[in-house]
């Protein structure tokens, strides 16, 4: 468990190393800017990597609390698309976000970190068994009653036969 948590925090950390780097070497305020915006990105994912393990610690101890509020989903599903971005980009996989055009947004009561945490697992494995030049869509749509966040990718996957679905 603890090698498989290094390796995760590790890939992110050096991207953040890397932006920092190319932040020192850069010329433009323009271009300095964007690279900081990605560095704060890389350091904002590995702060949530770092509450996801202080929350499996208080599930473990029993002490795990959702705290749940009114948010939109598809704000919520859009921060989580562009969080992914940045892994998407060097393999060059098409990322795009789709929210229901419908109407209005779909407010659900739900713990916003857990959402965001739940929607980028999902879309970072999307991208990790895509194909360079793949893509994923990640869509948001609504009913009468629920809201639906879909991943979608066209990499190796699950099969047809055994689908998942996750319902609240």
């Amino acid at each position: 468990f603890v090698s498989m948590v290094a390796h995760e925090v590790k890939s992110p950390l050096g991207l953040i190393e890397e932006y920092l780097a190319e932040i020192e070497a850069a010329v433009g305020p323009q271009e300095a800017q964007e690279l900081a915006n990605k560095a704060r990105t890389r350091a904002a994912a590995l702060r949530a990597m770092v509450g996801e393990l202080t929350n499996l610690a208080a599930i473990e101890t029993g002490h795990f609390v959702l705290t749940r509020a009114p948010l939109d989903l598809a704000h919520v599903a859009a921060e989580a698309v562009e969080q992914c971005r940045d892994e998407a980009k060097p393999k060059g996989i098409e990322l795009t976000f789709q929210p229901d055009e419908a109407g209005p947004h779909q407010r659900v009561l739900a713990d916003r970190e857990a959402m965001v945490s739940v929607l980028t697992n999902l879309i970072d494995n999307a991208i990790k068994y895509t194909a360079r030049g793949g893509r994923v869509v990640v869509r948001v749509a609504r009913s009468s009653l629920y809201a639906r966040v879909s991943v979608e990718d066209n990499g190796i996957g699950m099969s047809q036969e055994d689908p998942v679905s996750y319902t609240h």
